[in-house]
């Protein structure tokens, strides 16, 4: 969609797409990503993108509209019509020169986070070289798309990824596990 201003310019733009859901279609901001949304010029184009993005989404027997925004939108009120999705969050931490920085910059309440989750027997393991691994991953990757009501990536860009990537040890598949089962997954 496209928000024009009085004099024909672009004012503002929301990726918008038709997919298939459990519930019935939905239109979602950008498939496959966490975050995707408007990027607009003033609160007006916003506001008449999200109109439109509600009418469209009735208008093609949509059940939802999903407009996952990004971490700087993400003070913006929520339109009317529309609701907000808890549980998403968008965490941005500077990469410091050595691990002792690194912990400290943590703060101290992760710090504490971090050793309750060692002390229940959370770990993290490094599983890239294994041949098997999107056996793992994927699984989990779905799993955590669906809570957020994504459509997930098909497997087959994740093997493309590694087939691209790992040679070069530029990807890295990374697992956090307990008692030999896995959590939770990343590829970094």
């Amino acid at each position: 969609l496209l928000a024009l201003s009085d004099s024909r310019e672009i004012a503002g733009v929301l990726p918008l797409f038709k997919v298939p859901g459990f519930f019935g279609p939905a239109l979602v901001s950008l498939p496959f990503r966490a975050q995707a949304g408007p990027l607009v010029d003033n609160e007006c184009a916003y506001e008449l993108l999200m109109a439109e993005a509600a009418r469209w989404a009735g208008a093609e027997g949509c059940k939802s509209a999903c407009v996952v925004e990004t971490a700087l939108d993400s003070e913006r009120e929520v339109p009317p019509d529309w609701a907000a999705a808890p549980g998403r969050l968008t965490s941005i931490l500077p990469i410091e020169s050595t691990p002792e920085r690194q912990w400290r910059r943590l703060g101290a309440k992760n710090r504490n986070m971090i050793r309750q989750a060692r002390r229940r027997g959370l770990h993290v393991v490094d599983r890239t070289d294994d041949p098997c691994v999107l056996d793992a991953f994927h699984p989990l990757f779905v799993r955590s798309m669906t809570e957020l009501g994504i459509p997930a990536a098909p497997r087959i860009l994740f093997e493309q990824i590694l087939f691209r990537l790992r040679p070069q040890t530029s990807a890295r598949i990374l697992f956090v596990e307990q008692d030999g089962q896995d959590l939770a997954s990343a590829i970094l």
